[in-house]
């Protein structure tokens, strides 16, 4: 969330303001650049013999300039992103951080994060500073070799020519300082193009509609099965859920409890599709490291199971269908008068990927274990 909101912000002010007016900068010193070199020339040729080695060092300052700035630049970059993600979730679950006496602890993570990003932003002034220094001297340079030439040739030049090629020269200091400066950030503007063509070019999720005909006023029942369900988040990374197979009965209330990351959230993910069943053709056609279509069709795909709802394998139907057809109740840190689980029909244990099925909440309390205490502790079991 935090590089997508890091790329919605950062990134397109970028292209849209920051783009345009380092290119307008630099074309403009570049042409009031070129317009007084070519009046310094005409009036002492003998610069000309001056000049090349100038930009010859003009040059390799921003060739090594360009190589630092431009890495320092996407580090700036990818430091906002954690800061921006911390600071979304603080705000989603900020009840739940002073209800837990966390404020201090998260505070101190914030802080982590912010100092992350001065430091890169830090890094990018210094180079900048770096640069300045290195140009001005140049430019003290530029203007003592044009000011030797003219006393040389004082001769042969006029007082008001004299004057005229050491105002030029003087203007050609600053300028060609702020045309190379201008190139150079718009050179580092262009890693938010970089970065936003990245996410041009992510492969897509499956099709919105496919050509499986529905029942109308589908799905009516509500009956869901899964079958030997297995899921990642993304290719290449472990299973979150492996071979879950369980059946909810029409008009049943089933309750899901598991420890933190046990997968409670993976199940409502898996029956919108946000994530698909484990080597499925789509989990691998959407995956980033797959750029060739055709080792889709010559790696054998493995079999992740399936989810139905009414007898529909919600694999063969259009995300935009299935999604339509589904509805949930975001989870906010609300607090609740009665309880929840314990009026469920079903309850489901997940703990490290796995599902255990329980007919009810007293079948699951009868074990002694983490929930049996948790429960104890609610005062939903008699104390013996």
């Amino acid at each position: 969330q935090g590089r997508v909101l890091n790329r919605f912000s950062n990134d397109i002010a970028g292209v849209d303001e920051g783009i345009p007016h380092s290119l307008l900068s630099f074309l403009s010193c570049f042409l009031v650049l070129a317009g007084s070199l070519f009046i310094l020339c005409f009036v002492t040729p003998s610069l000309i013999l001056v000049i090349p080695v100038l930009a010859l060092f003009y040059l390799l300052f921003q060739a090594y300039y360009l190589r630092t700035s431009s890495i320092l630049k996407r580090l700036q970059s990818v430091a906002k992103s954690p800061l921006y993600q911390h600071f979304t979730e603080t705000l989603n679950g900020v009840s739940s951080i002073r209800a837990m006496q966390l404020s201090d602890r998260f505070t101190a993570k914030s802080d982590a994060h912010a100092n992350a990003s001065s430091n890169a932003s830090y890094a990018v002034l210094m180079t900048n500073r770096w640069l300045n220094v290195r140009l001005e001297a140049l430019a003290s340079i530029a203007i003592l070799c044009s000011a030797l030439l003219i006393v040389f040739s004082r001769g042969t030049l006029s007082p008001s020519m004299c004057g005229l090629a050491l105002s030029n020269m003087i203007q050609i200091s600053s300028t060609s300082i702020w045309c190379l400066r201008a190139y150079c950030n718009l050179q580092g503007q262009l890693v938010a193009v970089e970065r936003l063509n990245e996410y041009l070019h992510k492969r897509t999720e499956a099709p919105a509609e496919t050509g499986v005909y529905l029942p109308k006023q589908w799905p009516q029942q509500g009956k869901i099965v899964f079958k030997n369900y297995s899921t990642r988040y993304r290719e290449g990374l472990d299973l979150v859920m492996k071979n879950v197979s369980f059946t909810v009965k029409p008009a049943e209330k089933v309750g899901i409890v598991g420890r933190t990351g046990a997968g409670k959230s993976s199940l409502t993910l898996a029956l919108f599709r946000i994530i698909e069943a484990a080597d499925s053709y789509w989990a691998r056609s959407s995956a980033q490291n797959l750029t060739d279509s055709s080792a889709l069709e010559q790696e054998p795909l493995l079999d992740g199971g399936s989810i139905e709802i009414d007898g529909v394998d919600i694999s063969t139907v259009g995300l935009q269908t299935l999604r339509q057809h589904l509805a949930i109740i975001p989870q906010d840190p609300t607090l609740f008068a009665g309880t929840t689980v314990m009026d469920s029909d079903k309850i489901l244990v997940l703990e490290q990927g796995r599902v255990e099925e329980y007919e009810s909440p007293k079948t699951l309390l009868a074990h002694k274990g983490l929930f049996h205490s948790l429960a104890e502790q609610a005062g939903e079991v008699v104390l013996r």
